[in-house]
């Protein structure tokens, strides 16, 4: 099943063992996920700044993004927040019964 997605540049694996303690979270920060419009609009814009930083010129959040894809019980969207400010993106998404999960670098 091909959901749509196209490669652009290069994004690393990382895998962390399940055996790893994972530090306490930083009070300043929060991950929530995206259940609406507003916040896949803020994810969006987020995400193309992210994007912009590394010379990847697209400005409209509608180009990789659509409202239904919420409803899409396949994938995932999660927005980091520093300090209450959009800051980073991740999402995940099953096909074949394997979940490919993309966030920053």
């Amino acid at each position: 099943m091909d959901l749509g997605f196209s490669q652009v540049g290069e994004m690393p694996a990382m895998i962390r063992a399940v055996t790893v303690e994972l530090p306490a979270a930083h009070p300043d920060l929060q991950v929530i996920e995206v259940e609406d419009e507003k916040a896949l609009r803020v994810f969006g814009r987020t995400l193309l700044a992210g994007f912009e930083s590394i010379g990847i010129g697209l400005d409209d959040p509608g180009a990789v993004l659509r409202p239904s894809q919420l409803g899409d019980e396949r994938m995932q969207f999660w927005l980091g927040l520093a300090v209450g400010q959009p800051v980073t993106t991740a999402w995940s998404a099953l096909s074949e019964g394997l979940v490919a999960a993309v966030g920053p670098r």
